[in-house]
């Protein structure tokens, strides 16, 4: 019995054994990264290296030269029934490991009993999924997402930022978003970047942009009143704190409409360089053509007129540019008004403003003629006074006077 025990283990001795093993890495997911370096274990069935040796004839057994497949060959590390691999790198289902053994045993030869006995097995086990990586991913790109930039390269609506990147090992588990908005600004820069399924986390990407979202302000003024048919234009008056104004016009750029006295309104529009658009009403006056006043008051002189007496003001007054005649002044909007005028004669106080509702009256003479007779005080001689005639628009009509006693 002895001697068959002996020749079934020499038949053995060279087997290779297999045994079955499971790897125990961070996670038994097949989904699941780690990040390296990590260590997998691969449990062995470490008795199969003396398969066919009675346990009390076994005197030592030695494992050594450990090696694993992540798919790529690992040195490995036997502790106490198993393999441990450590790795960087790893992408596999299913980790493979060998292990040499060597079992120094007794055994019984005939009659002697020896204990020189040497055995050399190589043992395979395979483990479960290892999946590891130690390489940060790449964030390379960040584009606008539900908002765009105009040809200037603003933002003038809100919106968010994605980053993009790249992992050639587990793969991108997810990437900076944040949000694109106010408060306006001339620059701004935003870092983001991404992260793989093992946690590896890739370095900062930069994305700056110009965010303006506020419309230009708008201060439209016009020089008024203005003549009847004169050439004038409106300034919108516009500003931009932050991108700055790129347009701006009243009246669509066109001369201000001085066709027909009275009032009227025009639109002012603005654009910043981000796009962002503003509307403001610029008003103004157009007065009434004048002729200047008829005989016996000039112009073009001083009038030589005592103190005291009347003087008529007559004049022809028209509503539009084609020359129709003015045929309701208003009497209650004219008036006269006489200031001091340097010259030899002296100088005395000025009066208060008259209104052609006065004791004289404005009278409608028909086909746009009117007359208002004014009373030159007694206490104006001795003096020389400016005489300025409004009709109600705003515009100043004059004639110079020397008041003597």
């Amino acid at each position: 019995m002895k001697r068959r025990w002996a020749a079934g283990l020499a038949a053995v001795a060279a087997a290779v054994v297999l045994a079955a093993g499971a790897a125990t890495p961070a996670s038994a997911d097949d989904d699941v990264w780690v990040r390296g370096p990590a260590s997998a274990y691969v449990a062995f069935d470490s008795g199969a290296a003396t398969v066919g040796i009675p346990a009390d004839e076994v005197e030592h057994v030695t494992f050594y030269g450990a090696r694993c497949w992540t798919p790529w060959e690992e040195l490995g590390d036997w502790v106490g029934g198993g393999v441990v691999v450590t790795t960087d790198y790893a992408d596999t289902d299913a980790v493979s490991c060998t292990v040499e053994a060597i079992v120094d045993y007794c055994y019984w030869e005939v009659f002697f009993h020896r204990c020189d006995g040497v055995r050399f097995i190589e043992l395979h086990a395979t483990g479960g999924p290892f999946h590891v990586d130690s390489v940060s991913p790449t964030a390379y790109a960040a584009h606008p997402v539900g908002t765009y930039a105009n040809a200037s390269g603003w933002y003038r609506s809100p919106g968010s930022i994605q980053w993009v990147g790249s992992d050639s090992i587990s793969g991108i588990a997810e990437c900076t978003t944040t949000g694109l908005g106010g408060p306006d600004t001339a620059g701004r820069t935003v870092f983001g970047g991404c992260t793989d399924l093992a946690g590896n986390r890739s370095g900062s990407f930069a994305f700056a942009y110009k965010y303006d979202a506020t419309p230009p302000v708008l201060a439209p003024s016009v020089a008024s009143p203005l003549a009847l048919g004169a050439t004038a234009a409106a300034d919108p008056g516009a500003t931009d704190a932050t991108s700055g104004v790129a347009t701006s016009s009243c009246n669509g750029g066109a001369p201000l409409d001085t066709s027909a006295a009275g009032t009227h309104t025009v639109a002012c529009t603005a654009t910043d360089v981000a796009g962002n658009t503003a509307t403001a009403p610029a008003t103004y006056l157009v007065g009434y053509g004048f002729s200047g006043f008829g005989d016996p008051v000039r112009a073009d002189e001083v009038n030589q007129v005592k103190a005291g007496r009347a003087v008529p003001l007559t004049f022809h007054v028209t509503s539009d540019a084609a020359g129709t005649p003015a045929a309701d002044l208003d009497a209650a909007k004219v008036t006269v008004r006489a200031t001091s005028l340097s010259c030899d004669l002296g100088d005395t106080p000025n009066l208060i403003t008259e209104t052609a509702t006065g004791a004289s009256g404005l009278q409608n003479l028909g086909g746009g003629d009117y007359r208002f007779v004014w009373s030159s005080p007694k206490s104006y001689a001795g003096s020389c006074k400016l005489l300025t005639v409004d009709l109600g628009d705003g515009i100043a009509h004059t004639a110079q006077f020397a008041f003597t006693r």
